[in-house]
């Protein structure tokens, strides 16, 4: 069974894509717990959504051009859970994470 998680306040926000082509809205993002869009993405603990007030053209001045190599082995996965980075068992992180961050294999990333 899975627990209602809370809604979170709305935030303002501003998504940036690393596309020049790509606009860039400002908009209202709220996060839940329990939309039903949770089990298309293997992982995810919640789905923002953004309902945007402004659109503007993104300034292709400092936009690098991007390309994916490889998906890092901490993306994760339908088929596998992903690896616990090590970091997450520092002392400056350890106590501040979920339970449920800590289980699975540890790597070092």
């Amino acid at each position: 069974m899975r627990r209602a998680a809370p809604r979170a306040p709305t935030k303002e926000v501003t998504l940036v894509s690393s596309r020049s082509s790509t606009p860039r809205p400002n908009g209202t993002a709220t996060i839940d717990g329990n939309d039903g869009l949770l089990a298309a993405y293997p992982g995810a603990q919640f789905i923002v959504r953004v309902a945007i007030r402004d659109v503007f053209p993104n300034c292709p001045r400092y936009i690098h051009r991007y390309q994916l190599v490889e998906r890092s082995r901490f993306v994760p996965r339908a088929a596998r859970p992903a690896p616990v980075p090590d970091w997450k068992q520092e002392s400056w992180a350890a106590d501040v994470l979920p339970a449920r961050t800590m289980e699975g294999e540890h790597h070092a990333c």
